[in-house]
């Protein structure tokens, strides 16, 4: 099975003067979009967003983190689908998206928020 992921970077706008108070703001863009293949299995849909984001900004980021001498376990687990996949995971895990947080027809939404950033991934019907 081929999907489309796409992964948006989301940025809370709190400081925006114009928002009220009860409203929550965000900016999304988007980091790009990804074709993987998985298997059709209970989580596939999971494991195909964590993989998405592993290529899209995991793999990137490890070669900047490599270059900035960070500890080996951040270097090994930042583009690891594994250690996205676990509950207890350090760095924060992908968790099922709010309903209809995305425009479009997706067969999935996911959020990843590793305490610092967060982002909104996509799993779409790979378009022939």
């Amino acid at each position: 099975m081929l999907r489309n992921v796409s992964v948006y970077s989301v940025r809370d706008q709190a400081d925006d003067h114009h928002s009220r108070a009860d409203e929550l703001t965000v900016q999304m863009t988007l980091v790009g979009h990804a074709v993987v293949a998985g298997i059709d299995s209970n989580g596939g849909d999971r494991r195909l967003a964590a993989e998405g984001w592993c290529k899209l900004v995991g793999i990137p980021r490890r070669c900047y983190l490599k270059k900035l001498r960070a500890p080996q376990q951040v270097v090994s687990g930042i583009a690891n689908v594994n250690v996205l996949l676990r509950a207890d995971a350090y760095m924060g895990s992908i968790r099922r998206a709010p309903s209809g947080i995305s425009a479009g027809n997706p067969l999935s939404e996911w959020i990843y928020d590793n305490g610092v950033e967060s982002w909104l991934i996509v799993v779409l019907p790979l378009n022939k």
